[in-house]
């Protein structure tokens, strides 16, 4: 692995950490800890989401305004590829964590190792656990480790989703492909403005159609799928920009990929209908909806709904992204 170079800085206006190899450059936020750009050295594309709207500290804002309702603190802070965990959703009855859990709200600490890691630690003390972040770099490669801790003498069941999110310009235009064997719609009614609303809630979805990434001279749309995963492997294609993003993971790590399509959909604040997004949400569950019901857990259409971490111990998930020029263009 390729010795780093780590420096404080920010982005957005947020204080962050920019991670340098050989080939490519980084920025992780600092609460959060969102993967916000992932680049080549000597250019500025990055095919990750960038929110239209101002960030802030989500301690700062307050539900039912500008951010929205419950889910403000965590829009006030995301950005590109959002850690959920140990939640995927909101909380379950009775539960005071925030929207997709405490990793992407909280604040981030960064830990002294060797030349060629950075590593960060986050405290997650509504769900007693600790979780990791471990980022190496090989030529055009980054490699990703999440990993978390139950401290208990019980195994404790999670919900756990790498929410990866591409945003424009590079999905304008592009292609998408992924190991999947199946799609089915979103679990309860679809939005008004879903491009499969005459498909029945978990009815089932061509591949090709989930997958396809709306241009932007389409009409609005935005909904929510889930596809099963047989080949642990997604990509997004621009062949304008010449440019692939490559994912690879463990498919008994994560069976199913949520398919999150945002096409200028929601007029609300902080979105106001400008956001393009694709989510490629390698998760532990199928669909964002809270806890599971009966017909999900512990398996949904004969694949596991279910993230068990072993009692006093750690369980790590490592994910590779490839970030690639088409064409012969050298990396």
């Amino acid at each position: 692995m390729e010795s780093l170079n780590v420096e404080e800085s920010t982005w957005r206006g947020v204080a962050a950490w920019r991670v340098t190899g050989l080939t490519l450059e980084l920025v992780f936020t600092q609460v959060g800890g969102h993967l916000a750009s992932l680049r080549f050295r000597d250019e500025e594309t990055n095919p990750l989401w960038q929110p239209c709207w101002h960030a802030a500290a989500p301690d700062a804002v307050t539900a039912g305004g500008y951010y929205g309702g419950r889910e403000a603190g965590l829009l006030a802070a995301i950005v590109g590829h959002n850690l959920c965990l140990d939640r995927f959703g909101p909380p379950h009855p009775g539960e005071t964590r925030p929207i997709h859990g405490e990793p992407g709200v909280s604040a981030w600490q960064r830990q002294e190792t060797q030349h060629d890691l950075f590593e960060l630690t986050v405290e997650m003390p509504l769900a007693g656990m600790r979780a990791r972040k471990r980022v190496q770099l090989e030529g055009n490669r980054l490699f990703v480790t999440h990993a978390i801790f139950n401290p208990t003498e019980q195994p404790v069941d999670i919900e756990w989703c790498e929410h990866i999110n591409c945003g424009q310009p590079f999905i304008d235009f592009a292609t998408c492909e992924a190991g999947l064997d199946a799609v089915w719609n979103w679990a309860e009614e679809p939005e008004p403005l879903s491009r499969f609303d005459d498909v029945p809630p978990k009815g089932p979805i061509s591949i090709d159609e989930a997958l396809a990434i709306p241009t932007p001279d389409l009409p609005v749309c935005g909904d929510v799928v889930t596809g099963r995963v047989v080949r642990g492997v997604w990509s997004i294609t621009n062949p304008r920009m010449k440019r692939r993003l490559l994912c690879t993971f463990s498919a008994q790590d994560f069976p199913w990929l949520t398919l999150w399509t945002q096409h200028r959909s929601r007029n609300q604040t902080p979105w106001l209908g400008r956001e393009r997004v694709r989510g490629m949400e390698i998760t532990t569950k199928p669909y964002p909806d809270g806890k599971l019901s009966p017909d999900r857990h512990p398996s949904f259409q004969g694949t596991t709904t279910v993230c068990t971490v072993p009692a006093g111990a750690w369980k790590e998930h490592p994910i590779v992204f490839q970030w690639e020029k088409l064409d012969g263009e050298r990396a």
